[in-house]
């Protein structure tokens, strides 16, 4: 299954570079983006950008106005991290 990588790099800069989060973040942000999507078995042969690119989908993102850094707010939340990364 192979993809460009849009979304991939997009995930990268909202992730690590706007949001700053850190790679342990990013990682556990993207654990919980596969387990989504893996949700209903296993995918054999995905890649990284299938991941993204399916939950990115699955959000109706596109619809909805949201970008990845929307996106990721929301798994932070989700997480119990987002007060780590937010702003005051």
């Amino acid at each position: 299954m192979k993809h460009d990588k849009r979304n991939t790099i997009l995930f990268n800069i909202a992730g690590l570079t706007l949001i700053k989060l850190s790679f342990e973040d990013h990682g556990k942000v993207y654990k919980h983006i596969v387990d989504d999507v893996s949700k209903y078995g296993e995918i054999k042969g995905a890649d990284r950008e299938y991941f993204l690119t399916e939950y990115y989908e699955d959000q109706m993102a596109e619809h909805f106005g949201l970008n990845w850094v929307d996106l990721i707010s929301v798994i932070l939340t989700e997480l119990n991290l987002a007060e780590k990364y937010t702003k005051k």
